[in-house]
Formats: structure tokens, C-alpha cells, sequence
């Protein structure tokens, strides 16, 4: 009776652990954002970290990692399978999205940075919306090694994401009924700030997001017009 109760307290903190994860940031990318990335370019582009590697190889890829397969220049992820929402004792660390930096000059890309980029965040919060969390950090990693198109098709385009697997503690000093009565209602309490949290409106992520009225961002923007991002 003792085993099979503990069994089930892990169970329960478990969940109570996955709840903990996903209401412990506010939204990373509003939808207004996702939906019109071309006139939100700097709120899309500062909301990432950069790093340039060499060639990303997914054999070296870490344990307690997902690698969510794009292709060159697409958005739609071929293997969604591979990542299981609402895992228990699971809590995301970090996200990235992974390109080629080709052209190495801004002016010459064809492919439209930013739709592409909002795009693929769509896709993956299509797969996990509890993913889009601004407690996970977002990295843009950029592969230098292609020099021809050919060499960058057939490098790896794509989505990697990093977790630790926390360990779950046995609660003690209380009998089975106050356990069972205290995580049930954590656990309610969670899911309420869960979907607070998913049906966070724009107007609260104003501070985040350009005040369009102001001339001198309206002429800013116009200057910069539809180059690739300046990666740094």
C-alpha cells in the first residue's frame, strides 16, 4: 500500500514539475509578431542569441536533446513525432534554430529571412505552444562552412531542443491524504496559470513590441527595408 502510494506521489510531483515549467515565463513571441515578421524584424532578431559553428553534426548532439529535422530553406518539420509535450520531469533549457549562413553577404540571400524564421517558430509551437516560453533561452546557430548552394542543401536545417531531466523528491512529514489533497490542487492551480498564459493577449506584451506611432521607429524601419538580418 506504502510502495504502490509513493509510486503515485512521484507520479503526481512529477506532473507538478511539467506544470512548474510551463508557467514559469510569459509568452516569448506574440502572435502579432509570428504573423507579420517583416514588420517586426528587430523584436523577431532580438529575441535570439547568435553563434556560428563550422557544420552542425548531429552525432555530437548531447544526451536529454530533440533534434527536429526542416529542410533547406522550408519550414515544415518532417519528424514532429520526436518531441513528446507534456513530458513529466522534463524542463526545457534552451532552443535552436539552425541555418546556413549563405550567402555570407545579407544583400545577397533570396529567401526571406524572417518570414522563414517565423515560419519554423510557428510550425514548432504548432507541435508545443507551451514551448513558446520566454524562461527557455533561443539561440540562432548559423553553419559557415558551405560555399556553394549545392553544399548548403545538403547541410543539416533545422530545430534542436536542450532539457535537463529533473529528480523528483519524495515528500515526507505528511500522511497520504494531505499529500494527495496539497499536489491536486498545486496541480489545478498550474493548469489555470496555463492557460492564462496561452490566452496572454498582445496588449500585455506592449513593452515588447514597436509603439507604431512614433515617427522616428516608422522611418527607421523604412531605412532598413527588406535586407537579411546583420547577424552578430
Amino acid at each position: 500500500m506504502l510502495k504502490s502510494f509513493i509510486y503515485s506521489v512521484i507520479f503526481i510531483v512529477s506532473i507538478w514539475v511539467g506544470f512548474a515549467q510551463n508557467v514559469s515565463g510569459t509568452l516569448k513571441f506574440p502572435k502579432t509578431v509570428l504573423k507579420n515578421p517583416n514588420n517586426n524584424k528587430e523584436i523577431l532578431e532580438k529575441s535570439f542569441k547568435y553563434k556560428e559553428i563550422y557544420k552542425f553534426n548531429r552525432d555530437t548532439i548531447i544526451e536529454n536533446s530533440v533534434i527536429l529535422d526542416n529542410s533547406y530553406a522550408k519550414y515544415k518539420i518532417s519528424n514532429p513525432n520526436a518531441w513528446k509535450k507534456n513530458t513529466p520531469n522534463r524542463k526545457v533549457k534552451s532552443i535552436d534554430i539552425v541555418f546556413t549562413k549563405y550567402p555570407f553577404k545579407k544583400e545577397d540571400w533570396l529567401t526571406n529571412y524572417h518570414e522563414l524564421l517565423a515560419n519554423r517558430l510557428k510550425e514548432l509551437f504548432r507541435i508545443d505552444s507551451l514551448l513558446n516560453n520566454s524562461a527557455i533561452e533561443w539561440n540562432i546557430v548559423l553553419q559557415t562552412s558551405c560555399k556553394t548552394d549545392l553544399e548548403t542543401r545538403k547541410l543539416f536545417h533545422g530545430i534542436v531542443i536542450h532539457y535537463n531531466v529533473i529528480e523528483v523528491p519524495i515528500l515526507a512529514n505528511e500522511n497520504e491524504d494531505q499529500h494527495e489533497a496539497k499536489l491536486m490542487e498545486y496541480i489545478r492551480v498550474q493548469k489555470k496559470k496555463k492557460e492564462e498564459l496561452k490566452n496572454e493577449s498582445f496588449n500585455e506584451l506592449k513593452m515588447r513590441v514597436y509603439d507604431r506611432k512614433d515617427p522616428k521607429q516608422i522611418k527607421e524601419r523604412k531605412k532598413k527595408g527588406n535586407s537579411c538580418p546583420s547577424f552578430k
